[in-house]
């Protein structure tokens, strides 16, 4: 069959626990969009398929189309795309276009240049995708739609930059095609839902707000709650399914927006229509009163971006919060008994001793303990105000890939001593995940949850005062010893405390 559009996930799995199928939902309002201009649509999602490389090929020739679009989220969607055009061998489309945030660092050099596809979409792509369709269609010209970027021989061609849409054109569009909802639940994935588009924070190493400051001032803009608990309603009713997750960077939104979630609320409740969701917020959002309604509504969990316990990191990296305000938040949900994640950065490349100290110790007092959180970094992401920070002292290194943060650049620390404590605790995250101790404290967690808690709690303020210990030697050590000596000691000192340590059994 011939399609108008066909929309292709190009990303594969990566065959490890990170591969929850989660719905790609820009290619939902996108298919949305253009069939209500009475567009004929495929999406065809190689993630949530399983498709291998191949497998998806095979799929895409058995159809054509005037116009091709593939998804480009970080570079290992370039890599895919241009194996797939290799793979295909022929062409089923007039026009090939690539969208999707990764296409934003759009530049004349080579891995852009070979791809060999006829344009790129830059920022969101309902209305540009609508009137690409359109001229591809028409055999008209496509140098005046806005959004657009294109080669011309060696040379890049930006066309005017289309404006992000704003808050009444976003709750006028029409509820998101749901093509692949059916197989990411039988798979026990997740619905999205989008309440909102964007951030209204300033953190210096964001790549949202790096990605939405290009376009526009609002950089938070909401959807009607009346078009959400509409469209949660219907997926309700045709999926028989009672978990959602928010998608938003951040589903509150600033203080003077707080009545539509207090709206929100009130509706789900109204309607009684007994769900469980998962949201994305800010410390400075957490207010008990407007959080034990969201309780009420069914919020089962919090991803909190709480990022440092130092005040002096807070305000360096433009989080607009405090150390007092981030503890409130994480005290509020432990009181209220909602599910907590919390986002937590512990070095920078120019973090200090006594600032990690204080990261540390927040950490420890505050958090919910995970060993991964004792080695976390900072993670520069291109074009952001960090990366030309860092960039100007001459610590950025090479651009790499993670399953985790997609494009990031490694950086080195500006402090030789922060640097070796950093890989003397990666290396303790590691020994520690395996460790005698912490397997056998495991184990008590299926057994008895009162034990679990007590043992835990012993075993992470062995930890810290190891660590602090640690970090004491290295601040007060002469310059003449060792490095490799010092943390060598340390992590032996580790692994005999490990052997050694006593579990508690009955209480």
């Amino acid at each position: 069959m011939k399609y108008d559009l066909i929309l292709v996930n190009p990303l594969i799995r990566f065959g490890n626990p990170y591969d929850n199928i989660v719905e790609y939902l820009g290619f939902g309002y996108i298919a949305s969009y253009l069939r209500d201009k009475r567009y004929t649509v495929k999406i065809i999602d190689f993630y949530v398929e399983g498709y291998s490389l191949e497998e998806g090929v095979n799929e895409l020739l058995n159809h054509k189309c005037d116009l091709l679009g593939f998804t480009a989220m970080s570079s290992i969607y370039i890599k895919n795309i241009r194996q797939i055009l290799a793979l295909m061998k022929k062409r089923i489309s007039k026009h090939i276009c690539v969208g999707g945030f990764y296409v934003h660092h759009l530049d004349n050099s080579i891995i852009w240049k070979s791809l060999q596809v006829d344009t790129y979409v830059i920022g969101e792509g309902e209305e540009t995708i609508a009137e690409l369709v359109s001229a591809v269609k028409t055999n008209k010209s496509i140098n005046d739609i806005r959004g657009l970027a294109y080669f011309s021989g060696n040379k890049i061609i930006f066309n005017e930059k289309r404006p992000l849409m704003s808050e009444e054109k976003l709750s006028n569009l029409p509820l998101p095609a749901r093509d692949t909802a059916q197989k990411i639940l039988a798979q026990n994935g997740l619905l999205q839902i989008s309440s909102s588009r964007g951030c209204y924070g300033c953190c210096t190493f964001c790549a949202v707000y790096e990605y939405c400051s290009k376009f526009t001032k609002e950089r938070w803009r909401p959807l009607s709650m009346d078009r959400v608990v509409r469209e949660i309603e219907k997926l309700v009713c045709t999926y028989k399914t009672k978990y959602f997750d928010f998608s938003d960077e951040d589903f509150i939104g600033p203080h003077n927006r707080k009545q539509r979630i207090e709206y929100f609320c009130n509706e789900l409740i109204k309607r009684k229509l007994d769900i469980k969701f998962m949201i994305f917020c800010r410390s400075s959002d957490v207010d008990k009163k407007l959080f034990e309604k969201l309780k009420c509504a069914g919020l089962d969990r919090v991803f909190i971006g709480i990022e440092f316990g130092s005040d002096e990191l807070l305000k360096k990296y433009h989080k607009g919060t405090s150390s007092k305000m981030n503890c409130a938040a994480l005290s509020i949900l432990k009181e209220l008994h909602i599910k907590s994640s919390v986002g937590y950065i512990m070095f920078t490349p120019d973090i200090t001793i006594p600032l990690l100290r204080e990261n540390l110790q927040f950490y420890f007092e505050n958090c919910q303990f995970k060993l991964r959180a004792l080695s976390s970094k900072l993670v520069i992401y291109p074009e952001t105000e960090v990366y030309y920070r860092f960039k100007n002292l001459g610590i950025l290194g090479n651009l790499t890939w993670d399953i985790t943060f997609g494009d990031y650049y490694e950086c080195d620390f500006l402090d030789q001593n922060v640097d070796l404590i950093y890989k003397t605790l990666s290396k303790i995250v590691l020994l520690l995940s395996k460790s005698h101790s912490y397997v056998k404290i495991a184990h008590l967690k299926r057994e008895n949850r009162l034990l679990w808690e007590t043992n835990m709690e012993m075993w992470k303020n062995d930890i810290y005062n190891l660590i602090l210990g640690f970090l004491d030697t290295v601040e007060n050590s002469d310059a003449k010893l060792d490095n490799n000596a010092i943390s060598q000691d340390f992590i032996n000192e580790v692994i005999e405390w490990d052997k050694t340590r006593f579990i508690i059994k009955n209480t």
